[in-house]
């Protein structure tokens, strides 16, 4: 995401827009939101987290994203439908889950792509050597 900003490939209110269109697209369904950084460190504390767009400081912490008013907050009104396409009743599945996967280069490397994703202490971290 960054490398796409850093390359003129986007504008950080269109990732943060991408973002959140997918999040709320994955919340309604259930299925993972898997980011996959490889070795990049990407900052959700800062860069990627923008309050009523894409709040990942809200959206890491499953205790607080499964408040309706926190990811009713970014749900658009044509966005506000159930799997059925009804009207004004969108609902957060249980079963959404927020990934990342990393491809560790280095435990320093490691620790700086940890220290930016909010809430990690609350993630159950697999390794696989």
């Amino acid at each position: 995401m960054k490398m796409k900003i850093d390359a003129g490939l986007g504008q950080r209110a269109d990732i943060l827009e991408e973002l959140r269109k997918s999040c709320v697209g994955t919340t309604r369904t259930g299925n993972n939101y898997v980011f996959n950084i490889g070795k990049s460190v990407v900052d959700f504390k800062e860069m990627f987290n923008e309050k009523d767009v894409f709040p990942a400081d809200k959206i890491f912490d499953r205790e607080e994203w499964n408040k309706e008013e926190n990811y009713m907050k970014i749900v658009k009104e044509e966005e506000n439908v159930d799997l059925s396409g009804y009207k004004g009743q969108y609902v957060k599945s249980d079963t959404f889950h927020v990934v990342i996967i990393a491809a560790k280069s280095d435990e320093e490397t490691l620790q700086k792509q940890m220290a930016a994703i909010p809430h990690i202490e609350k993630f159950r971290k697999i390794e696989i050597s």
